[in-house]
C-alpha cells in the first residue's frame, strides 16, 4: 500500500478479497459476491472511481436495510428465441445484469442477435462490464438502463428523465476494443457525489438551479440523495434528453417496470431502486466472418487516429482506450482510494467484524 498526498494506493487483489468478504458477511453467495465485486473493481482499475470500490459500502447498506435482496432470486417472465424478460425481485443489479448478458450471448449464438430485459432491479453501476462479457464470445455487446429523474426536458426545469447510462463494446484485432460507456447527462450522478465528498466544485454547465441558472456546488444534496433545488443538464441539450427519454421507453415502459417518479435512488437504503435495463449481444459471424470483421475494425480505428491534431492534443483516443491503458497500469501500481472512501470502508469493516485490506482497512 502506497501513500500519496491525496490518495492511498491499494493492491487490486487485496481490495477485491476485502469486498467479497464484505458481501458474503451480509448473506451474498460467494459467486454473486465475486460478480458484484468484479464489476466495481473493473471500474476502479479503469479510472472510474465514482463507480468503483466506494460503492461497496453503498450496496452493503442497502442489503442490510432491506432495499436489496442479497439472494437475487431471478424470475423468468418471458423467454423466446432471441429475447427474454427477467424480474430481478429487488436483487443485486450486477448479478441480474450478468445473468441477462449470459442469456443474451447464449441466444445470439444461434439466433444472431438477442437482447434480454431486466426489471425491478437495483442499478448495475458499471455499465460497460456486462457488454464486455460478449468479447470472449466474439460478439458485440450493448446495454442501457433507466434511472431516477434528474434531467428536465429541453426547455423545462422539472426533472423527468434519468442520467440513463448506455454502453457499447466492439472487438478489434490488434487495437484495443472500442468501449463506449456514457451518461445521457453532462455528468454521471455518482461523479457528483465524489465531487461533493471531496469538497470540489463541478464544471460549469453540469447542474442548473430550479430557476435555470448554472451552479457549481454539488453539496446541494438532500439526505435521501436527490439534488435539492437543482437538476442535471442533458448531454447535448435536446438530443441528450431525447436519448434519455428513449431509453426510458425501451426499458421501464416496454418491460412493464417502474419509470419516472416510481423509480428510487441508492437512498433511502430500505427502498429498491426498481430500475430496468437491457443487455444485448450481436453475433458477428451471422453478418460476416469474425476474423475479417476485427481486421476491418483495426483499419477503422487506425483511420480515425490518422487525423490532423489540434495544437494542444498529442494523439487521438477512441472511446474506452484511456480506460484500457489505465487498467493495465493500475494492476501494477494499485488503485487509488480517497480519504472519504477509506474512512467509509474502514467503518464498514469494523461494523461487519471482517478483516480489512491488509495495512489499512
Amino acid at each position: 500500500m502506497v501513500n500519496s498526498r491525496e490518495h492511498i494506493y491499494v493492491n487490486a487483489e487485496s481490495i477485491k478479497a476485502f469486498a467479497i468478504r464484505a458481501f458474503m458477511a451480509v448473506g451474498v453467495s460467494q459467486y454473486d459476491a465475486e460478480i458484484t465485486t468484479n464489476s466495481m473493481l473493473q471500474a476502479a482499475l479503469r479510472g472510474e472511481g465514482d463507480h468503483g470500490m466506494r460503492l461497496v459500502a453503498t450496496w452493503i447498506n442497502k442489503i442490510k436495510a432491506g432495499g436489496t435482496n442479497p439472494k437475487t432470486p431471478i424470475s423468468i417472465i418471458q423467454n423466446h428465441t432471441s429475447t427474454a424478460l427477467i424480474d430481478a425481485n429487488a436483487g443485486i443489479g450486477a448479478v441480474a445484469a450478468a445473468k441477462a448478458m449470459e442469456m443474451a450471448i447464449e441466444k445470439a449464438s444461434s439466433s444472431g442477435a438477442a437482447f434480454v430485459g431486466v426489471r425491478n432491479s437495483n442499478s448495475y453501476a458499471n455499465a460497460k462490464y456486462y457488454p464486455m462479457m460478449a468479447l470472449e464470445s466474439k460478439m458485440i455487446g450493448f446495454t442501457f438502463s433507466n434511472s431516477i429523474p434528474l434531467i428536465p426536458p429541453y426547455g423545462g426545469l422539472t426533472p423527468k428523465s434519468g442520467t440513463n447510462p448506455i454502453a457499447f463494446v466492439v472487438p478489434s484485432k490488434n487495437e484495443l476494443p472500442v468501449i463506449l460507456d456514457m451518461s445521457t447527462a453532462t455528468m454521471a450522478f455518482e461523479r457528483l457525489r465524489v465531487y461533493a465528498s471531496l469538497g470540489k466544485k463541478v464544471p460549469p454547465g453540469a447542474i442548473i438551479s430550479s430557476t435555470g441558472h448554472t451552479i457549481d456546488d454539488p453539496t446541494l444534496l438532500e439526505k435521501k440523495g436527490f439534488l435539492k433545488g437543482a437538476v442535471l443538464q442533458a448531454a447535448g441539450g435536446y438530443k441528450g434528453f431525447g436519448l434519455s427519454l428513449m431509453i426510458n421507453l425501451m426499458t421501464g415502459v416496454l418491460f412493464d417496470g417502474a419509470f419516472m417518479d416510481d423509480l428510487r435512488e441508492f437512498t433511502p437504503a430500505d427502498e429498491t431502486e426498481k430500475v430496468s435495463f437491457v443487455l444485448g449481444a450481436i453475433n458477428i459471424n451471422h453478418f460476416m466472418p469474425y476474423d475479417r470483421f476485427i481486421e476491418r475494425m483495426d483499419e477503422f480505428i487506425l483511420s480515425i487516429k490518422d487525423s490532423d491534431l489540434a495544437s494542444e492534443v498529442d494523439q487521438i483516443y477512441l472511446p474506452g482506450e484511456k480506460g484500457s491503458i489505465r487498467y493495465k497500469a493500475r494492476l501494477k501500481e494499485g488503485i487509488p482510494l480517497d480519504s472519504p472512501t477509506i474512512e467509509t470502508l474502514s467503518a464498514m469493516a469494523k461494523e461487519l467484524g471482517i478483516e480489512g485490506i491488509p495495512g489499512k482497512i
